[in-house]
Formats: C-alpha cells, sequence, structure tokens
C-alpha cells in the first residue's frame, strides 16, 4: 500500500468534493502503481465511474510511413488487464480502454478519451523530462494541463 504522504502530485486545479467520473491514463508500470492508488482513494464507492486507459507504445519516425511498436498490442491489453485487476483488488470496478498511440497526440487522445467518458478528473503519471528533449519533443502533460477543462492530477513516475 502506499503511504499518500509519500506522492509527489501537482493538481491544475483545486482538488475539492467527490469526483463522478474518473480517468486514468497510464503508461508504464512506474506511474500506473501511483495513479491507480490516488484513484482507490478518490472514488467513492457505488457512485464514482473510473476509466482506466493505457496507449499503446509506438514510435513515428517522420522519413517513414509506419511506426514501430514498443509494445505489441497483446503486451497492452495485458498490461492494462493488470492495473484494471489491481484497482479491482482496491474495491473499484474500472472500465478499460487500450488505444493505439498516435506520436505527438497523445495529450488530444487523453483529453479526448476524458470527454467521451465524461471525466471529472484526469490522473496522470508525469515524468522528468531534460528542457531540451521538451522543446524538441514536447510534452503531453504540458498539453493536458493546458487544455483540460477539467482537473488534472498529476503523478510523478518513480525514477
Amino acid at each position: 500500500m502506499i503511504n499518500m504522504s509519500t506522492i509527489d502530485v501537482q493538481t491544475s486545479k483545486p482538488v475539492s468534493g467527490a469526483f463522478k467520473s474518473i480517468l486514468v491514463a497510464v503508461r508504464n508500470r512506474s506511474g500506473a502503481a501511483r495513479a491507480i492508488e490516488l484513484a482507490a482513494r478518490l472514488a467513492t464507492p457505488g457512485t464514482t465511474r473510473v476509466k482506466l486507459l493505457h496507449l499503446q507504445e509506438r514510435v513515428t519516425y517522420p522519413s517513414r510511413s509506419g511506426a514501430i511498436e514498443i509494445e505489441t498490442h497483446k503486451q497492452a491489453v495485458d498490461f492494462a488487464a493488470k492495473m484494471q485487476a489491481e484497482l479491482r483488488e482496491l474495491g473499484v470496478h474500472a472500465e478499460l480502454e487500450v488505444g493505439r498511440e498516435h506520436t505527438g497526440r497523445e495529450a488530444e487522445q487523453i483529453l479526448l478519451a476524458a470527454d467521451s467518458f465524461g471525466a471529472d478528473l484526469i490522473i496522470a503519471g508525469n515524468h522528468r523530462k531534460s528542457r531540451l528533449d521538451t522543446l524538441l519533443r514536447g510534452s503531453t502533460t504540458r498539453d493536458i494541463v493546458r487544455k483540460s477543462p477539467v482537473t488534472v492530477l498529476l503523478v510523478r513516475e518513480a525514477n
């Protein structure tokens, strides 16, 4: 069990009251463990809907027409199902969505999923990037925070 006082979190807006629907966007194991723990603590049993979203990791190269998959679709589904089972063990039933990541559009994909789900909270992992990396490739979490009409809770991924 994770001690909430040890989790480094940031929110885009003040967190208050009960949430009716929470979207948990997970990318990898280090961020997912913390994100699902927070979702379980913030969800009200029987009233809060939770959706777990995992985008299958891919890399698109501008010089090629296709993408290289970092994880197979089966690996993505297995990972998400394992996170869903962990939420269930914490007493939270969660819907599951696994999509294919579109490089450069991850924030848009997460925000669309949140909107279609009717989420009033987005929980997402956040990892440190160098300034050069952020300049060259952008920041998904920064884009989510800037564009989201609902509260965003960022969970620092373990290094």
